[in-house]
């Protein structure tokens, strides 16, 4: 199939983060792509792990460059 054919159910994002230490990938699937989601998959990474640091690497997606994620 073609790449730009016409997805009558919709698109399905993949959110996630792979732990160095495990190899284990912590994930979560949504509708949409927008900073909640992803304030969502980082506050369920730090209630996972509290008290550790947490290092996050990310891209030039623009949800991640706001202000309320960056804090």
């Amino acid at each position: 199939m073609r790449a730009t054919y016409q997805r009558t159910q919709g698109v399905r994002h993949l959110l996630g983060a792979l732990d160095l230490a495990t190899g284990k990938l912590h994930y979560r699937i949504r509708d949409r792509k927008r900073w909640q989601e992803f304030l969502s998959l980082l506050k369920s990474l730090q209630a996972r792990w509290p008290g550790d640091r947490l290092y996050v690497i990310v891209d030039n997606f623009s949800p991640h460059k706001l202000a309320e994620v960056r804090t």
